[in-house]
């Protein structure tokens, strides 16, 4: 069995010549389709929101669906989207219940 060492980060690995690394990518969007819509991170900086909050509440259906998910799997949205989230939002009961003013 052949041996050889590989460099990972800072470290050095010995490892055997039958290990094989998968390598995962991250998809990453397409430039025409970001010409025409926003990617997650880019809405997720428009509404203020995490990616964990914006990921809930396409879950739960608060929000609509993406406008386009990509085979890829990145997800896609257009203006009317947000314009559409941002009504969602603004007409949302608040979590603040009103302070008792009967003392």
């Amino acid at each position: 069995m052949r041996r050889f060492t590989v460099k990972i980060g800072y470290f050095y690995v010995d490892k055997s010549a039958d290990i094989r690394f998968n390598i995962t990518i991250m998809p990453k969007p397409r430039i025409e389709f970001t010409y025409k819509y926003l990617t997650s991170p880019q809405v997720c900086r428009v509404l203020g929101y995490g990616r964990a909050q914006l990921d809930e509440r396409l879950k739960r259906g608060i929000f609509p669906e993406p406008t386009f998910v990509a085979p890829s799997g990145v997800r896609y949205f257009d203006q009317s989207w947000v314009k559409s989230v941002l009504e969602i939002i603004k007409n949302a009961p608040s979590n603040n219940m009103p302070a008792d003013s009967s003392e």
